[in-house]
C-alpha cells in the first residue's frame, strides 16, 4: 500500500501547484484516492495486527507504531486545503512518514519471519 500512497501524495501536490480553478475538483478526487489507499493499508495492518496479537508475534510493537502513524497520516491528508503555500509542509511530512513507514513495515516483516524459524 505504501508503494501506491507516495505517488498519489505527489499527484496531489502537483495538482495544487497548478493553482487553477479547475484543479479544485481534481484535488478533491485525488485526495479521496489517497484516503482510499490509506484505508486499505489500515485494514491490512489491522488484520495483521489481530494475527500478531493471537500468536504473540514480535511484530506487535511495530504494528502498533504503524497504527499510530496511519491515523496521523490520514488526518494530515484530510486536513489538506488545496492551497500549495499552506499544504507544502504537510506534504514534506507525508513523504517522510511514508518512507519511514516502509522501513517500519520491513522491520515488522523481518520480526514476523524471525518467529517462523
Amino acid at each position: 500500500m505504501l508503494s501506491n500512497e507516495l505517488p498519489r501524495i505527489k499527484d496531489l501536490q502537483s495538482i495544487e501547484a497548478a493553482n487553477a480553478t479547475a484543479s479544485a475538483d481534481k484535488f478533491a478526487i485525488q485526495r479521496l484516492k489517497v484516503l482510499a489507499i490509506q484505508q486499505q493499508g489500515i485494514d491490512i495492518r489491522a488484520m495483521n495486527q489481530a494475527i500478531a496479537d493471537e500468536i504473540k508475534s514480535p511484530a506487535i510493537a511495530g504494528l502498533k507504531t504503524v497504527q499510530g502513524a496511519q491515523a496521523l497520516e490520514m488526518r494530515q491528508v484530510m486536513g489538506l486545503t488545496g492551497n500549495a503555500r499552506t499544504d507544502d509542509a504537510v506534504y514534506q511530512m507525508l513523504v517522510q512518514e511514508v518512507q519511514d513507514g516502509t522501513k517500519q513495515n520491513q522491520a515488522n516483516l523481518a520480526a514476523a519471519k524471525g518467529q517462523c524459524k
